[in-house]
């Protein structure tokens, strides 16, 4: 089936900032006088926006009792430094300039819906892809698996639901498709693998971009 609007996650879809991300959190957690974490203690940690990933840091180096209030402080300092460095160490999957390119030629329109904070999502996109429309992380909407944000970009296009294609890495943004009734499809590339997902329900799932490419040549000719 054909496809008139395709919304992919951000963070280990389309942008590999798990190194990126580790190294603001360290930058704060060495602040702190707090242990450092590692790119794949991270790359768990992601998927439900900065404030779960911000409390999961804190239980795993030991720092998971500290008040509210500092825990809210240290979430405002890593959501400032990350603002201030979202670039650095932050690189498109390979084959990924060339999927999007290859999708808007097709007449296929693109947005970005992700759990970073909007202001960081839409200034990475802008960087790495120009103008793409973005929703990322918002006061007055619920973050994912909400639907809530994935509605309102399909409301924005005006495409009917079933000319939808939401793409995302992990169990969030799985549920987050089904919540809102759009084809949807994972990849293994990202922040969880193949394994990790086994179970987790989506019409497809590719471990490479040139297999997402292909299965959206295909759509484009059904």
């Amino acid at each position: 089936m054909r496809f008139d609007l395709m919304i992919c996650d951000l963070d280990g879809t389309l942008l590999d900032t798990a190194t990126s991300i580790t190294v603001c959190l360290n930058r704060e957690l060495q602040k702190a006088q707090l242990p450092q974490i590692t790119v794949d203690e991270t790359k768990a940690f992601l998927g439900n926006g900065s404030k779960v990933l911000v409390e999961k840091t804190l239980a795993l180096v030991g720092a998971g009792d500290w008040p509210e209030e500092a825990k809210a402080q240290f979430l405002s300092d890593y959501d400032a430094d990350y603002l201030s460095h979202p670039i650095a160490y932050t690189k498109p999957y390979e084959g990924i300039s060339e999927l999007l390119a290859e999708a808007k030629r097709a007449g296929l329109e693109v947005a970005v819906f992700s759990n970073k904070p909007d202001a960081i999502a839409k200034r990475v996109i802008q960087h790495f892809f120009g103008d793409l429309q973005v929703r990322g992380q918002r006061p007055d909407t619920p973050k994912k698996p909400d639907p809530t944000g994935l509605n309102a970009l399909i409301e924005e296009a005006g495409v009917p639901r079933e000319r939808v294609l939401y793409v995302g890495d992990t169990e969030v943004d799985a549920q987050t498709g089904e919540n809102a009734g759009v084809e949807t499809w994972l990849v293994t590339y990202g922040f969880r693998s193949a394994e990790e997902l086994k179970d987790v329900r989506a019409q497809q799932r590719f471990a490479r971009v040139a297999d997402w490419a292909a299965a959206l040549r295909k759509a484009e000719r059904e």
